[in-house]
């Protein structure tokens, strides 16, 4: 396999990771925003708000490294 097809290859994989973890945390945030109402700040609320920013910042590390695998394709 070419070093282009591999790297086609990352990013596909790399843009699908990348969709499940968006999903994750639009669904995440949904429930979060859903239930914030229902009773004050507890275990699950402050686990909820980690779980969105760890999930958010799991996306911005893949978006960086598909820009990387993509930068790597158009060369010097």
């Amino acid at each position: 396999m070419s070093t282009v097809d591999y790297l086609k290859e990352r990013i596909g994989y790399l843009k699908l990771y990348q969709g499940i973890v968006v999903a994750a945390d639009s669904g995440l945030i949904g429930w979060v925003l859903s239930n914030a109402h229902a009773a004050p700040i507890d275990l699950g609320a402050i686990l909820g708000m980690l779980g969105i920013i760890a999930l958010t910042v799991a996306g911005v590390i893949l978006h960086i490294r598909i820009q990387y695998h993509i930068d790597q394709l158009q060369g010097p």
